[in-house]
């Protein structure tokens, strides 16, 4: 369940794979980038509905003044090529509203997570020391986007698994590519002549051999 050295290899991928990089932001940012709405649930009840409306509200109003809000959207959304992305929320004292509310959201990356016995997501890392079988995930502080596209260890899901062995390949055969062009197709020709050289030399030098 340890995932460090797999999400460091997704980010590789990403990294160095042009259309691979080109996929995965089209897919994520379709989502970041859509229009937030936030909507107050009905239940046909005045009162209750009166109290959604006012909680709707509020909770409009604390997203609104959450920072960078759009990247943390983003940063979740991660989770779809990995198996999963979490950010920790940090809390603050609102006085004029009378209740803690989100201060900032903070991504935290996926290595220093691990999957625990039970399939759930536990963190191993954090920041000041690391914990072998990991820490329970306390909803109060984090948001988790662990999407399930396939059954099984939540270690198989994520696009991007499926895309290894191909990138593999691809990179080995452009440096084979390179490689055998710097060799054999369109060799790099240089030649060196001493500071000041006089012209007879330096016509010499380009003279074919």
């Amino acid at each position: 369940g340890v995932m460090a050295t797999y999400a460091d290899l997704c980010d590789r991928m990403v990294e160095t794979d042009g259309e691979i990089r080109a996929d995965y932001e089209t897919r994520t940012s379709a989502v970041s980038g859509a229009r937030q709405q936030f909507e107050a649930g009905h239940s046909g009840d005045p009162r209750r509905d009166a109290y959604a409306a006012d909680a709707c509200a509020f909770v409009e109003s604390v997203v609104s003044q959450i920072p960078d809000f759009d990247q943390a959207v983003q940063d979740l959304l991660d989770g779809i090529g990995k198996p999963y992305s979490a950010v920790q929320k940090r809390w603050k004292w609102d006085a004029a509203g009378n209740a803690f509310v989100v201060e900032s959201l903070e991504w935290i990356h996926q290595r220093r997570f691990c999957i625990g016995p039970s399939f759930d997501l536990r963190l191993i890392d954090d920041g000041d020391s690391v914990n072998a079988t990991g820490w329970e995930l306390d909803p109060a502080l984090w948001i988790v986007h662990q999407p399930r596209s396939v059954a099984g260890f939540p270690t198989r899901a994520g696009c991007l698994r499926p895309c290894a062995w191909p990138w593999l390949f691809k990179r080995w055969g452009f440096q084979f590519w390179v490689n055998g062009a710097e060799r054999f197709a369109w060799p790099f020709t240089t030649m060196k002549v001493p500071r000041g050289a006089s012209a007879d030399v330096r016509a010499a030098d380009r003279a074919p051999a």
